[in-house]
Order: structure tokens, then sequence, then C-alpha cells
């Protein structure tokens, strides 16, 4: 599920308020078929004495065991494709934002009050109790924070081609550029050197050490300054590349020739 963290990140930044809330106890709110039971049994010795061993299997979904999320999440998923009517543009959202038993996603301004309410409301029902919500937007002092604009990197200049370049490329390539369009707007993309991207370093595997004194924790110091100063690549898309992802067509003819 590692995977899905990116979109997810990229979700709550899309809408002026990024929001996130959980599900209480959400495991424990699934129950399990009998003939399922028999999967999760423990031993338990009474009094601590060996001797007195008894068997026992729980009756809902636990935390830790492999399924557990998936499980959740079929459940989750069950249960917000059975709205219909003035809630499903909620459900929807909801059904796109869930990582595990967490909620992230964002919001414009006039759908926060909105949002909160309905998300209670359509998983009332499942008893699922969405709770600890959080938002953007408003400081501690009741004051609207700043807009903050998105920006993307990537340390691949052929990346950044495909991205802007509206061009039908190859399937594998189209698939990730797709749907990288319809989260993002290709032009917040701007491309940052491997040797200034934090994410580089672990993404080529590194040692703790290493990791801790990289930059992880806080990115390229030019990043606290204006956008105006910040650096500009020169860096060029191997074009060789590139045009080995363009979308093949095939040419046929027709004889007419009998």
């Amino acid at each position: 599920m590692v995977e899905l963290i990116p979109a997810i990140i990229n979700k709550f930044r899309l809408c002026k308020f990024g929001i996130t809330t959980d599900i209480e106890k959400a495991f424990l709110q699934i129950g399990l078929r009998e003939d399922d039971k028999p999967f999760l049994r423990f031993l338990w010795w009474k009094n601590g004495d060996k001797e007195n061993t008894k068997i026992y299997q729980h009756k809902r979904v636990v935390f830790g065991i492999s399924s557990s999320p998936f499980l959740l999440g079929a459940t989750l998923e069950h249960h917000l494709k059975q709205v219909t009517g003035h809630l499903e543009v909620t459900a929807q959202k909801l059904l796109e934002s869930f990582y595990v038993d967490n909620c992230v996603t964002s919001v414009d301004n006039e759908e926060l009050r909105r949002f909160m309410i309905e998300s209670r409301e359509i998983l009332s029902p499942a008893k699922f109790n969405l709770r600890g919500w959080e938002h953007t937007g408003v400081s501690a002092g009741g004051k609207r924070l700043k807009d903050v604009r998105i920006c993307c990197w990537s340390d691949s200049v052929n990346v950044l081609y495909w991205i802007k370049d509206k061009e039908n490329w190859g399937t594998f390539v189209n698939n990730r550029v797709q749907e990288i369009r319809r989260l993002t707007n290709p032009e917040d993309w701007k491309h940052i050197a491997g040797i200034l991207n934090p994410a580089d370093l672990p993404s080529r595997g590194c040692g703790a050490e290493e990791l801790t004194e990289s930059l992880w924790w806080e990115g390229p110091s030019w990043l606290k300054k204006p956008r105006e100063e910040w650096p500009l690549s020169e860096a060029c898309p191997d074009f060789a590349i590139i045009n080995s992802e363009r979308k093949r067509t095939v040419a046929s003819t027709i004889n007419n020739e009998l």
C-alpha cells in the first residue's frame, strides 16, 4: 500500500484546505464470519499455568494482521458505493481519500463544513466514527493563513517533458502522466538536480546516519527564498528516450485489385 502515499499527499494539496481525520477503532468495527474466526485463534494460559491452556478466537478484525488493511478497505468501499443522492459526491471523495483508517484530502472554503457533516452522516450507519478532524487554512488566532501554491519536483527532465507535453505517449508512460495531470497542474512541475533532491538518497538506499544528515528533513535551503531566487535548471531532455515513448501508429493499405 506504500505506492498509494504519493497520490494521497497530492490530494491533500489540491484545494485550499487540507483535511485529515481517522476512524475510531476502525478494525474492531468489522465482524468476522463464523468460518473465518478459526484463522484468528490464540492460546491463553490461565493464571500462567502452561498445563491449563485455553484456545480462543477473535470475533472481529484485529490490528496487526497482514490482511486487516485490505479488509477495512473492502468494507469502506462496500459502504461508500451504496451511497446515492445528495451524499454521493462526498462518498466518492471519501472513497478516493482513505489510507487504511486515515482520511487525507482537501476541499475549498465553501465545502469544508459540508464535507465534515456529510462524511459523518455517510459512515455513521456502518458504525465508523470519524474523529480528530484537523484542517489547514486558519491559524490558532483565527486569522487565515496565506495561500500555498503547490510546486512539484522531479530530477528527470525526460519525465517533465512527458508530463508537460500533451502528446499521446505509449501505454506505460501515458497511464502515469495522465494520472499526474489529473491530480496536479503540469505547470507546477519543476526540475531539481539529483544531488539536491531529498527523495533521491533513500530511493537509492542509505544508512540511518546518512539519512539523518541529509536534505531529507528540510529540503534544499533555497526553498525558503522567494521563487525569483530559485535556481534555474539548464538540463535538456534526451530526445532519443523521449521519442522512444511516442505512441506507435499502425498504417494499413487495401488492395482493391481482383
